[in-house]
């Protein structure tokens, strides 16, 4: 896609759809670890205030701008700021309310997020992206039935959906599962032909199918091929399996490694659980910008 959108912009370089495309493609490769944060966010900023330059009056733009500083910088104050903006310009917009729900659902406002998303989906009834955010914010509000359903009817529209096969695997793990979920992600690797998911389902299932040797090593190789950009989920193994200080020790990682926005999930996951009562959590997500006294000082919009 990038080769399509420079050649857009270099027929017309004021033509708005581009500039937001060529943001949002870097946004994409930050949701899939295919670049770091702090690469991508001045490629983001850039290209969405380019659009505005071009238009102030499109709501795109300002959205763009809102999901750089949720998902990429983690300034979750400002994210606010242009989410009204965009809202205010057009209070219809897809991109600004489902990204401002994503928002209400890493501050804990679990049921504003669901309620927004599910009048989304009832005007977009084919927009998968609302539907996989829709099932994530049940999985973090506990409805992991409700989940589970929607990430089904997220596949049913598109069977690409890699993170909602992700997470529909997931919702097996909390349910009491393990081998389904272990199965599923086996399934997730054979079909990507990378053994990523492979360690990532065994170091997370095995110790639960009573296979402790199996599940260190693929840990083990998990840490060391693909540490840096998923750091995050390695603490959240370490979480599940009773060790904080691993937990915290990779969270500092992914904190070192991807900025503040890598903990955007940490508030609500239900794979950190196990951390919430350590005297070091609140100290964590303030140097993500998730204390609980930073949160409340954040102006929450409908």
């Amino acid at each position: 896609a990038m080769p399509l959108l420079r050649q857009s912009l270099e027929i017309d370089p004021e033509f708005v759809p581009a500039w937001i495309g060529l943001g949002i493609n870097y946004s994409n490769l930050v949701s899939m670890k295919f670049m770091p944060p702090a690469e991508a966010y001045p490629e983001v900023v850039a290209a969405a205030r380019r659009a505005i330059e071009i238009d102030p009056t499109n709501a795109d733009g300002y959205a763009l701008m809102a999901f750089a500083e949720d998902s990429v910088s983690g300034n979750y104050p400002s994210a606010m700021r242009y989410y009204r903006q965009a809202l205010e310009l057009d209070p219809v917009n897809v991109r600004a309310r489902n990204g401002l729900a994503v928002l209400l659902r890493n501050l804990g406002y679990l049921d504003k997020a669901i309620v927004m998303l599910e009048d989304l989906i009832e005007n977009d009834p084919l927009n998968t992206a609302v539907y996989f955010n829709l099932g994530l914010t049940r999985v973090t509000a506990n409805d992991l039935a409700g989940a589970a359903a929607t990430f089904d009817k997220t596949l049913s529209i598109s069977s690409e959906q890699l993170l909602a096969r992700v997470w529909r695997a997931l919702t097996e793990l909390l349910s009491g599962n393990p081998q389904a979920f272990l199965e599923q992600f086996e399934q997730i690797g054979r079909d990507t032909e990378n053994d990523l998911f492979l360690y990532i389902g065994q170091a997370t299932a095995l110790p639960l199918l009573e296979d402790e040797a199996g599940g260190a090593a693929a840990l083990a190789r998990l840490e060391e091929g693909w540490g840096r950009p998923f750091a995050y989920v390695i603490a959240t193994i370490h979480a599940g399996q009773s060790r904080p200080d691993e937990a915290f020790r990779w969270l500092d990682l992914a904190l070192e490694y991807n900025g503040p926005a890598a903990l955007a999930l940490a508030r609500v996951d239900p794979m950190l659980e196990s951390l919430r009562g350590d005297e070091r959590w609140q100290s964590l997500l303030e140097a993500a910008g998730l204390s609980d006294a930073q949160v409340q000082a954040i102006p929450v919009m409908d």
